[in-house]
């Protein structure tokens, strides 16, 4: 066996011997370790971001729906107050009937949407191989100063004198000699540099790299639990907006009857003012002064449902439902009155 190729063999050896003894056991669970939590990590962050989205696309699709509901609430109760409404309290005043309807300031309804729970934001953390990739350069290099300066303390070489390029063959040379234990070579020398700048280089970025990925992993957990009690939070907001908008809906459908009873009562009080003419309400027939009265019960009560708000400060106004519930019952009443 040539010189040449024993050395190259014992050089190999040594990198092995080297990385063997520089890569332990749990430097290769954590490489390994990293593979399985850098999936995990994938995994949950495209979860958080899917429940996080998930549960917003609901809450906008829900608000979209109760505002066209506003929208439409809102021309319905001004359509209401420019026409029969308004017919009502006019007709009203013409047959003595002295109460006061109120006049207060029509408000177009609305629902304030509060973005109190903003949603978390979900990225995928930093791997941090940029930041390995720049130490394992610096520890490589510091690794090869290292190895160098011990050499030049051996062959007393002045570190000054190190640019000389036959000062840095001479050490490489030694170096060779210390790997095979034979001749100075410096090629070994340098072959033996280069190794020991990877190996150094490849354990300093394979355990930040581990390091960074567990660290990754708590913080996606922590993501996946914050979009968990983000969707909890944002559930029950959903589940308030569709009961507003429910609200919303039955007012409608009560302003939209009672309004419709409202024009047959403004027929009747016309028929009062055409049959009995103008003049004071106890001089009115016992039967024309019930209906007067109910007509101006059912402009009341459309009324006070005109004026309250549905919602006050992003939340279902409670005056609002007893205000809803007082009209329900007076629609009732009129009902059994009629059939």
């Amino acid at each position: 066996m040539s010189e040449e190729k024993k050395a190259q063999e014992n050089l190999q050896e040594a990198q092995e011997d080297t990385q063997e003894v520089g890569v332990s056991e749990e430097v290769q669970e954590k490489v390994r370790q990293q593979m399985e939590d850098k999936d995990e990590i994938h995994s949950l962050v495209d979860t958080s971001k899917s429940i996080v989205e998930s549960v917003e696309k609901e809450i906008r699709d829900e608000m979209d729906k109760l505002n066209a509901d506003l929208e439409k609430l809102s021309s319905l109760e001004q359509e209401v107050l420019n026409t029969s409404l308004k017919t009502a309290e006019e007709l009203l005043r013409e047959v003595g009937y002295e109460e006061d309807l109120s006049n207060v300031e029509f408000v177009p309804p609305a629902f304030e949407y509060d973005k109190k729970d903003k949603p978390p934001i979900i990225k995928e953390p930093s791997s941090g191989k940029f930041s390995a990739f720049i130490l394992g350069i610096l520890g490589g290099f510091a690794t090869v100063g290292g190895i160098t300066y011990y050499y030049l303390q051996k062959l007393g070489i002045d570190p000054n004198l190190l640019a000389n390029k036959e000062q840095i063959i001479e050490i490489l040379k030694e170096v060779g000699k210390t790997i095979t234990g034979t001749s100075p070579n410096e090629y070994v020398g340098g072959a033996a540099l280069g190794g020991a700048f990877l190996i150094v280089f490849l354990i300093i970025y394979k355990i930040f790299v581990a390091v960074k990925a567990s660290r990754n992993l708590k913080l996606a957990q922590e993501l996946h639990e914050e979009a968990h009690i983000h969707k909890s939070k944002r559930e029950e907001r959903k589940e308030q907006i569709k009961g507003t908008d429910e609200h919303v809906n039955r007012v409608m459908d009560v302003l939209d009857k009672l309004n419709v009873i409202l024009e047959e009562y403004n027929a009747k009080l016309k028929r009062i003012l055409h049959l009995e003419g103008a003049k004071n309400f106890q001089d009115y027939h016992e039967k024309s002064k019930k209906d007067i009265e109910d007509a101006y019960k059912i402009a009341r009560e459309i009324k006070i449902l005109i004026i309250t708000p549905e919602a006050v400060n992003g939340e279902l106004n409670q005056e609002s439902i007893e205000v809803l519930r007082e009209n329900e019952r007076v629609l009732n009443e009129i009902l059994q009155k009629l059939y």
